[in-house]
């Protein structure tokens, strides 16, 4: 393959169609998107899109054989995998086509001992199957895959509130902020289960009924992280890749302890509101600010929304910066 910072006109339509196909995968979901770009032999863009991981495996195919006799070239951000796409589907669809090779943006070791079936194909393709190196973009969209078939459990993000004394409100009290809820309404578009805690129920109101694949969105209401944990396992067998997690600020405690969260959007009052459970316990006492223990977490943005502040989280081991990553903080 030549090299792709070359300037001639190859490397220039690779690259396009890699920027294609990061940009549509990003577009459905920043953490467990899937995207494609397809060109002609003459170079010329055929179509590009993406999808959530998981939710529908059966797209690619269909855009495979509807360009069948042109197609030549396809790049794809995700190595195919077993649980998340059609991969004998997709393996019929290309050998149906006149696809000459297909440029695969990311893989792990994970993914290469899982793709058994798509190791085996490509051995008796007539084409050619390229792995690029991984960009910084292409590794955010496989988490949510990559967490699925390491530990069968989804990408988990968690959104929660509190006051400038660290206690928690309601994540609907900044319903009326700038920029709040059409990030929050992102957010849970690009996943595929959203669970919350009790004490945040009123939250569901503000949320979609489906997400960027046309699926209805599954509701679970939590109380304890035994059940959360049991949930997620459920959602990782069904291929949901993508979670969001609605807390409070005691219930968010107990998932980073438990190893539960992965990412964490936290919301800071400016000015003074109600918490959401009140400050009242036996003999009068008021009970303690939940301590949160992030110790091995790095803080990767903050911005401000009116009378809140955003801060955006991640374990150091995942702390990939939003800014290198050139996406909102979502």
């Amino acid at each position: 393959m030549k090299n792709l910072s070359s300037n001639d006109k190859p490397a220039r339509v690779l690259n396009n169609a890699i920027n294609l196909a990061l940009t549509s995968a990003q577009k459905n979901s920043r953490r467990a998107g899937v995207g494609w770009s397809l060109t002609d032999e003459n170079y010329n863009h055929l179509n590009s899109g993406g999808m959530i991981a998981g939710a529908d495996p059966l797209t690619l195919p269909a855009v495979i054989d509807r360009y069948g006799d042109k197609l030549h070239s396809l790049v794809m951000t995700l190595e195919p995998l077993p649980r998340i796409m059609d991969v004998q589907g997709l393996t019929e669809a290309l050998e149906r086509s006149s696809c000459a090779i297909v440029y695969i943006c990311y893989r792990n070791d994970e993914m290469a001992e899982a793709s058994h079936y798509w190791q085996d194909w490509i051995g008796g393709w007539h084409g050619e199957v390229v792995y690029l190196p991984s960009s910084a973009a292409a590794i955010e969209l496989a988490l949510g895959p990559a967490k699925v078939m390491r530990q069968l459990q989804p990408w988990v993000t968690a959104v929660s509130a509190a006051d400038m004394t660290g206690n928690s409100i309601p994540l609907k009290t900044f319903e009326q902020e700038f920029g709040f809820s059409a990030q929050l309404d992102e957010l849970v578009n690009q996943s595929r289960a959203i669970c919350y805690s009790t004490s945040q129920a009123d939250a569901v109101s503000l949320l979609s009924e489906d997400n960027y694949s046309g699926e209805l969105l599954e509701l679970y209401e939590v109380n304890d992280v035994q059940s959360f944990a049991a949930i997620l396992k459920h959602c990782a067998t069904e291929r949901r890749c993508s979670v969001v997690a609605i807390v409070d600020v005691r219930f968010l405690a107990e998932m980073i302890e438990s190893n539960l969260c992965n990412e964490i959007i936290h919301h800071l009052a400016v000015a003074d509101c109600v918490p959401t459970t009140p400050a009242s316990s036996l003999n009068g006492l008021t009970p303690p600010v939940p301590h949160l223990p992030l110790s091995n977490w790095q803080l990767i943005n903050s911005s401000s929304m009116g009378n809140c502040t955003q801060l955006i989280l991640r374990p150091i081991e995942n702390a990939l910066p939003e800014a290198a990553l050139g996406h909102s903080l979502n």
